[in-house]
């Protein structure tokens, strides 16, 4: 659900736009654990993370990594070669036990999808997600995964198309 209504909203502006300039967010996902929110800025836009600390404060993280904005058009139709345009992906979760790989992490992804894009899927072997795009084509999901999880991006078009989305692990 989109909530950019949602007080973790402030606090990732606020981190954001202490390193870019003017900043705003353009979409939130609120997964209990966790709020994700896209910020756009002047240079271009970052998925940012925000938990709560044991107090119940909203709390940044330290490194945020983004994409520069693209001045490609937005394509008309659904391409097989790039379902999504402008695709980027994220992982967190908990730090790991010593001497342990994490138990589980977050996969989020965004991206815009051409306006015959009917919804976007986003799974894993413990979780599962369908989007629609916004009218604007933009897309942001986020689901649970296991620690050797790769996770499946599918978009799904008017005409009924379904395209695997190839992405980064």
């Amino acid at each position: 659900m989109n909530v950019l209504s949602h007080p973790a909203v402030a606090v990732a502006v606020a981190a954001v736009g202490g390193c870019s300039g003017a900043v705003h967010a353009v979409a939130a996902l609120d997964r209990v654990e966790f709020v994700l929110v896209l910020v756009h800025s002047d240079r271009g836009r970052v998925m940012v993370f925000i938990t709560a600390d044991g107090a119940g404060q909203w709390t940044a993280p330290k490194v945020m990594i983004g994409q520069a904005h693209h001045s490609a058009p937005r394509p008309l139709e659904t391409r097989a070669a790039m379902p999504i345009q402008r695709l980027s992906t994220k992982r967190a979760g908990p730090p790991a036990l010593p001497g342990s790989g994490p138990i589980w992490t977050w996969f989020a992804m965004t991206g815009t999808c051409a306006p015959d894009a009917h919804t976007v899927t986003v799974e894993s072997s413990v979780d599962r997600v369908q989007v629609v795009p916004a009218s604007d084509g933009l897309v942001i999901a986020a689901i649970r995964t296991g620690p050797d999880d790769d996770p499946r991006i599918t978009v799904r078009t008017h005409d009924g198309r379904r395209l695997s989305v190839a992405h980064s692990r």
